[in-house]
């Protein structure tokens, strides 16, 4: 029995893609002015704080990091791997350990689960790199600088840290697109006794992505705008990781017959699924696809962590 699900599991395998066929890296480029202005305020910001609070997606611990913020490495750093409830839970401890050999505390947070104990774990952190000239200052008490890329949950993570801690209510405005954050928003109350304080900054893409796997990955989790990208290529991407990490929930949530490597396909059991139609009952791939993209982004699929965290250390991530 065991040899026969191997063999079955073998020509799965043989059905689908060894590779993706990843778009030019043009597509995958967005960088707007707001981003190069919000970098130049962050690093004249930094020096009036005691931490740095980088949010980012944690199903990318590796490629969901942007180099630009190593221009902020003068304040010690505090990583923040965001929407947990979206990646591998297993791979936790061995993420934390890498993060912690090179000489940064990393937590792990779920903004929807509004977990107590995950964001006390966060004050706490920020908390322990106050100092007696942190509460000299005209507003005293510690402050963070909260950076990331774009969509990675940093407004969600702000307003869910002062509802947790603070009991206030929104400070930053959230959305499930990128780019929501344009300005910088300081003095966010985090802390009552002693005082902590985040400012909020814009979220920042990396300026020049140069590699088209990487770029993909972001695409996927929401940090590039889709229309950029296009939401069947960013949706066929999505195909190829499922299938890749022999994900295969979807044949059922959408009534296909099997496995399948075709994204034309599988979004056209999407749309009858979903009532996707167009005039006539003909199936509408397009808005298939960013349905499929939605229900991803919102969980309906299995939690995957799309970086290979066995494959080198951190710090070789591609950029």
């Amino acid at each position: 029995q065991q040899q026969q699900q191997q063999r079955q599991q073998q020509q799965q395998h043989n059905m689908f893609r060894a590779r993706f066929d990843y778009p030019p890296k043009s597509l995958l480029q967005w960088y707007p002015g707001h981003m190069a202005k919000g970098l130049r305020v962050m690093q004249r910001l930094v020096r009036s704080c005691d931490c740095v609070l980088e949010v980012h997606d944690a199903r990318l611990p590796r490629s969901g990091r942007n180099p630009n913020f190593n221009l902020l490495r003068e304040k010690p750093r505090i990583v923040i791997l965001n929407k947990r409830d979206l990646a591998d839970r297993s791979l936790e401890k061995s993420i934390v350990r890498e993060y912690a050999e090179r000489g940064e505390q990393a937590i792990f947070t779920d903004c929807r689960q509004q977990t107590a104990r995950e964001f006390r774990k966060v004050v706490r952190a920020v908390l322990s790199h106050a100092t007696d000239k942190c509460f000299d200052r005209e507003v005293p008490g510690v402050r963070a600088l909260a950076v990331g890329m774009p969509n990675v949950g940093k407004s969600s993570l702000i307003n869910a840290l002062r509802r947790s801690q603070v009991k206030r209510g929104k400070a930053a405005s959230t959305g499930d697109r990128p780019g929501v954050t344009r300005a910088v928003q300081t003095h966010i109350k985090i802390n009552e006794r002693p005082a902590a304080y985040l400012i909020d900054t814009p979220g920042v893409m990396i300026p020049n992505v140069t590699n088209s796997e990487v770029g993909m990955k972001l695409a996927l989790v929401g940090t590039l705008r889709d229309e950029l990208v296009g939401e069947t290529l960013v949706c066929d991407y999505l195909l190829f990781a499922l299938n890749r990490a022999q994900e295969f929930g979807y044949v059922e949530q959408y009534g296909l017959d099997g496995p399948c490597d075709d994204i034309d396909v599988v979004l056209e059991a999407v749309a009858r699924k979903a009532g996707k139609l167009l005039p006539g009952g003909v199936p509408d791939l397009h808005g298939a696809a960013c349905f499929m993209l939605r229900r991803y982004r919102g969980g309906a699929f299995p939690s995957m962590t799309l970086d290979n965290i066995n494959l080198a250390p951190l710090d070789a991530a591609p950029s």
